[in-house]
């Protein structure tokens, strides 16, 4: 899912005042943090306190038995990750492969 909105802002200058307008951009898989070439520590730590959240961390941290959990937590993974790295992420086995 990409969001999209314009955020207009008016600058003073010495010489007057001019409007800004910049267009902010967010890629997110729902509400999974998107991982992007700059943020992997943010990503990383939001993604870990998510999926303890929601009781799928140990699919990550020390993989588990439990075929849907593990499913589960790769699909977040999937979510939260960019297009060009869902055929690297594909060929893992499990979600702490992942």
């Amino acid at each position: 899912m990409t969001g999209r909105k314009a955020v207009v802002t008016t600058e003073k200058k010495d010489s007057g005042s001019s409007l800004v307008i910049q267009w902010v951009t967010r890629e997110s898989g729902g509400s999974w943090p998107m991982l992007n070439h700059t943020n992997y520590a943010n990503w990383a730590l939001l993604m870990q306190v998510m999926l303890e959240a929601h009781q799928l961390w140990v699919a990550i941290n020390d993989g588990t038995p439990e075929h849907e959990m593990g499913r589960t937590a790769m699909e977040c993974l999937l979510q939260s990750v960019p297009p060009e790295m869902l055929s690297m992420l594909d060929v893992k086995g499990t979600a702490k492969e992942a």
